[in-house]
C-alpha cells in the first residue's frame, strides 16, 4: 500500500511485520525497474534484498482455515478460574436514574427482568469463599496474590451495606492468607458524598460516570426527567475540595459518547473544571436498532490518537534487525474474532444470582449460579458454548485481514452471526495506511 506522501509499504499478516518498500524494490516488484534511473550494482543490491525475503518465505500466505480451529477444553478454562484475578458484584439492581441510553434500560432488551433487586452478601461471599480455596490451590497459575473487587449497580450506594460487609469480610480474609484485596466501584456520582470517608480509609478507585458539560448530559436524567448534571457536579467539586490527594489520585471519569457529545468541548470541561481527563466509550452495541440515532455521527475511533491507536493495534509490526521480518514458526492455531477467552478479565455475579463472564454481555449467556449450597458451574458446557459460537464464525474470519487485531465479541454477534466489521485485503489496507500516514505527519 502507499501512503499520502507515495511511500511504500508492505505488510505481512503472518507475523504482524511492516516493511518499508524503498522505490527502487517497489519498481523491481512492479517489474518497472530501469537502468536509466538506477545503476547496475544498485539495481543487484536491491533484488538481493528482495530475494533474501522471498527465499524466507516473508511474502509468504497462510490458509487461515488451516489454523483458525483452535478449541478451548473445559481443562483450560477451570484453570483460568482458578486463576481469576477479578470479582465485579452487581450491588443492586435500583438505580436512582433513568438514564435514557442504560444498558438496562429501554433500548436495550438482552438483559433480564429488573425488580430492583439487592444481591445477597451471603451469596457473594460464597464466590469468593469459593474462589479463595482455588486461589491456594496447585490449580492457580497467576504468581498475582492482588485481587479486586468492583461493585457496579444499579446504583452501589443504594445498598452500601453490602459493599461495607463485603470490603470487611475480604479484611478478615487478608489475615489469614496471602491474598489481598483491592476495591473499586463504579457510581452516578448523585450519592457520591455519602459514606465518602469509607472510599477515603479504604483506598477506593472510583469511576463516576459522566458525559462532560451539561448539555452533553441530557441523557442522564432523574426519575421524574429532572438533569442530574448539577447534583453531580457539586458533589464531584465538594469531594475534590475535602480530599483532594484522594481525588487526583483515585478517582476516573467515564463518558458515554452519544449525539449530544462533542468531543473538544467534553474534555476541555474536565480538563478546566477538575483537571482530569475522561475515557470514553460508545454505547453498547446491544443496543435496539430503533434507537440507533442517538449514536453520535462521530465514530469513537476517529477521535483517539492515531498514533497510540496504531500501537494499541500493530506495535508487534516493527523490527530492528532485517533478519528479525522472518518468522520461522509455523503459524499458531487461534480462535475466531477478539472475544476475551473465559474468565480472563474477570467474572460477574449479577443481583439474581448469575454468572456472566462480563456485565455487558447479554444474560441469555448465562454460565452459572450461585445458590445457598455454593458456586455451580460447568466448565464442559462453557468449552461447548465457545465452540458452538466459533463454528458459525470461522469462515467469516478466516477471511478477514484484521483477524489478528479483532477486538469483536462473539457474544455481540447477532442471531444470523454476521460480522459488521469484516475487513478485506482493500479495506485493510486502507486502514494501515491511514495509520502510517499520521506517523510520516508526526515526524516531519
Amino acid at each position: 500500500f502507499n501512503t499520502n506522501v507515495n511511500n511504500s509499504y508492505y505488510y505481512n499478516t503472518n507475523n504482524n511485520m511492516l516493511l518499508y518498500l524503498p522505490k527502487p524494490v517497489k519498481n523491481i516488484i512492479d517489474g518497472e525497474i530501469s537502468t536509466k534511473e538506477y545503476s547496475n550494482i544498485d539495481i543487484e543490491y536491491y533484488k538481493s534484498k528482495l530475494s533474501f525475503l522471498i527465499k524466507n518465505k516473508f511474502f509468504g500466505s497462510t490458509k487461515y482455515k488451516t489454523v483458525m480451529n483452535k478449541r478451548l477444553s473445559a481443562k483450560h478454562i477451570k484453570k483460568q478460574f482458578a486463576s481469576l484475578n477479578h470479582i465485579v458484584f452487581e450491588v443492586t439492581e435500583n438505580c436512582n436514574l433513568k438514564c435514557k441510553y442504560c444498558i438496562y434500560g429501554d433500548m436495550y432488551q438482552h438483559y433480564d427482568k429488573r425488580i430492583t433487586k439487592n444481591l445477597s452478601a451471603k451469596r457473594a461471599k460464597l464466590l469468593i469463599d469459593h474462589l479463595v480455596k482455588l486461589w491456594l490451590s496447585p490449580n492457580n497459575l497467576s504468581i498475582n496474590t492482588t485481587k479486586l473487587i468492583s461493585f457496579y449497580g444499579g446504583e452501589p450506594l443504594l445498598n452500601f451495606k453490602f459493599i461495607s460487609e463485603i470490603v470487611d469480610y475480604s479484611k478478615e480474609i487478608e489475615k489469614q492468607t496471602n491474598i489481598k484485596f483491592e476495591f473499586n466501584m463504579t457510581t452516578n456520582g448523585t450519592l457520591l458524598l455519602s459514606n465518602i470517608d469509607f472510599f477515603v480509609k479504604n483506598n477506593f478507585q472510583i469511576a463516576i460516570s459522566l458525559d462532560g458539560d451539561e448539555y452533553s448530559n441530557q441523557y442522564r436524567i432523574f426519575k421524574n426527567n429532572e438533569p442530574a448534571f448539577n447534583i453531580i457536579e457539586s458533589n464531584i467539586s465538594e469531594l475534590k475540595n475535602k480530599y483532594p490527594v484522594f481525588f487526583e489520585t483515585n478517582v476516573v471519569f467515564m463518558s458515554v459518547f452519544h449525539d449530544k457529545s462533542n468531543y473538544t468541548e467534553i474534555k476541555d470541561f474536565f480538563q478546566k473544571k477538575f483537571n482530569k481527563s475522561s475515557n470514553f466509550s460508545e454505547l453498547n452495541p446491544l443496543i435496539n436498532e430503533e434507537y440507533a440515532n442517538i449514536k453520535s455521527k462521530t465514530i469513537i475511533n476517529n477521535i483517539k490518537n492515531p498514533i497510540s491507536e496504531y500501537k494499541e493495534h500493530f506495535y508487534h509490526a516493527k523490527y530492528n534487525f532485517y533478519v528479525d521480518l522472518l518468522d520461522k514458526t509455523p503459524a499458531s492455531k487461534s480462535v475466531p474474532t477478539g472475544t476475551c477467552y473465559p474468565f480472563e478479565k474477570m467474572v460477574f455475579l449479577t443481583a439474581n444470582n448469575k454468572l456472566l463472564f462480563c456485565q455487558s454481555i447479554p444474560h441469555k449467556y448465562t454460565i452459572g449460579n450461585v445458590s445457598d449450597s455454593g458456586v455451580n458451574i460447568n466448565f464442559k458446557e462453557i468449552a461447548q458454548l465457545y465452540s458452538s459460537i466459533f463454528d458459525k464464525i470461522k469462515n467469516q474470519c478466516a477471511g478477514c485481514y484484521m483477524y489478528k487485531h479483532c477486538r469483536k465479541c462473539i457474544f455481540y454477534f447477532d442471531e444470523k452471526y454476521n460480522c459488521d466489521e469484516h475487513f478485506n485485503e482493500i479495506k485493510f489496507s486502507k486502514v494501515i495506511a491511514k495509520y502510517i500516514n499520521n506517523y510520516e505527519i508526526s515526524c516531519e
